[in-house]
């Protein structure tokens, strides 16, 4: 008996096992190329990506470094600032201290820094050259306003300094023509009883500060007698 064409159709079809991979294999060779170049193209784009993110990494890192260098040069700027700010702070109070020291320093006759100083009862200060000067323009004066009747040769128009000997004859003989001796101050006119003190640590001090602050202030010195009576004696007894 011959087999019906439905049996004959299920053996033709469904006979055998179906076989997945020689089947896919055989029937679509396309697929595994399509497989492996996706694979493929899936490693280089991880990869790019990969770089990419290093290089967004590096460039955060980059930005926030140049961040911090501006942060830096502002504050190095605001710095420089205040050290220029005070360096000409403390250049104008040099200058001013200079300034105040030749002021204070200043003999108030010859308006130099004072040498050889010497202070009166009234606490000003002078050069001792410039006090002495001052004493025999004193005699001077005060012989301006005698008669030259009674001015004897040798005192009149006297332009050189007073001796010791001459001061006395004016002042201290029989009959003086200076009754007394009168010395004021140069700067108040406060009358001067007793000798200049010459003070020590004055002159030490301002040796001291003059040599300090530079050549230009002129240093004071100790160059007359240090014997007190023997500075005054031709104006004091």
């Amino acid at each position: 008996m011959a087999p019906s064409s439905r049996k004959m159709f299920r053996q033709n079809y469904f006979g055998k096992p179906y076989d997945l991979r020689s089947s896919s294999s055989k029937s679509s060779p396309n697929a595994t190329s399509s497989i492996t170049s996706a694979t493929s193209n899936n490693d280089t784009f991880r990869l790019e990506l990969q770089a990419t993110c290093k290089i967004a990494i590096k460039v955060n890192v980059l930005a926030i470094d140049t961040a911090h260098l501006r942060e830096e040069l502002i504050t190095a700027k605001h710095e420089r600032e205040q050290v220029f700010m005070q360096r000409d702070n403390i250049t104008s109070a040099h200058q001013h201290l200079k300034q105040g020291v030749k002021v204070a320093l200043q003999c108030p006759t010859c308006e130099g820094v004072i040498e050889q100083p010497f202070t009166l009862e009234c606490r000003h200060t002078f050069c001792y050259d410039c006090l002495v000067n001052f004493f025999h323009q004193c005699i001077r004066v005060r012989l301006s306003f005698r008669p030259e009747a009674i001015l004897p040769e040798n005192f009149r128009n006297h332009v050189l300094p007073f001796t010791l000997a001459e001061v006395e004859i004016l002042c201290d003989g029989e009959a003086p023509i200076l009754p007394g001796r009168y010395y004021h101050c140069p700067t108040c006119r406060a009358y001067i009883h007793d000798p200049p003190t010459e003070i020590p640590l004055l002159c030490d001090m301002a040796a001291s500060i003059t040599k300090g602050l530079g050549p230009d202030i002129k240093r004071a010195t100790r160059g007359v007698p240090m014997d007190p009576a023997a500075r005054w004696a031709v104006f004091f007894k």
